[in-house]
């Protein structure tokens, strides 16, 4: 008979970790088969292993039920309805939505949030195309390095195992750690579906708990600020009234 050996705790904690952004992520994107199958998969994952306090652990519970009675043309509707072509003055889900409407102040949140994807070999692209700073894809990269911190540590990697954990900690500190917290309770709240609430909920406690997991305090941004208001007939970015010429032929 060989003896096993239990898995190391820190190995444990990482996959968590990457299962609760990764079902924070599932939930909240339009609705597919794939995004359905990862869920089933990870609601197997976090059965009985650590997922943060017991307001995360509820969080958890409740978003999975309701992925169990959730209508998939319904989901769809709400999901448009959250995730509005134009950005939604109540729960935007951009980083740069909740600190700056200043254009060069929001280029230089969404390059430096590009630059940490980029260190670890990664580039906003794929099937569902977004900005660096969308909250989906920061939770994503949260997940990303979770899942490389666990690799890592099962070949015996323990600097690059390191090295994700610090990378993590620095994200959450500067990026998603300051706004994920609001946006998800302003979801829980102007969400059409219960299910884009519980999954509000969730992100708005799991949050606070890896932040406090990996040691992080983060300036946190509670309020979305106003887009820049326009002049009525303004395009653009400008504000200001453009004079057109539609002249016979033009």
């Amino acid at each position: 008979m060989t003896a096993t050996t239990a898995p190391d705790q820190t190995f444990v904690e990482a996959i968590a970790r990457s299962a609760v952004y990764e079902l924070c992520v599932r939930t909240l994107s339009y609705p597919s088969d794939a995004h359905d199958a990862a869920i089933g998969r990870l609601a197997q994952l976090l059965d009985g292993v650590w997922i943060g306090s017991d307001a995360t652990t509820a969080a958890i519970a409740d978003v999975l039920a309701e992925v169990a009675r959730a209508d998939r043309e319904d989901v769809v509707a709400h999901h448009n309805k959250l995730f509005t072509l134009i950005e939604s003055r109540d729960c935007p889900p951009y980083e740069s939505a909740y600190e700056s409407r200043d254009v060069f102040r929001m280029t230089d949140i969404m390059s430096d949030v590009a630059g940490f994807y980029g260190a670890h070999g990664l580039v906003i692209g794929g099937i569902e195309r977004e900005r660096p700073d969308h909250i989906l894809a920061e939770c994503e990269f949260m997940s990303f390095l979770a899942t490389k911190e666990a690799v890592a540590m099962e070949a015996g990697r323990d600097e690059d195992a390191e090295e994700c954990r610090r990378s993590a900690a620095v994200f959450l500190r500067d990026h998603l750690g300051r706004f994920a917290e609001a946006f998800g309770a302003r979801t829980a709240v102007c969400a059409p579906s219960p299910l884009h609430a519980a999954a509000g909920r969730l992100l708005s406690s799991w949050i606070p708990d890896d932040m406090v997991h990996l040691g992080v305090e983060a300036e946190l941004l509670h309020e979305p600020l106003p887009p820049p208001e326009q002049e009525e007939d303004a395009c653009g970015s400008c504000a200001s009234p453009c004079p057109v010429d539609l002249g016979p032929g033009r």
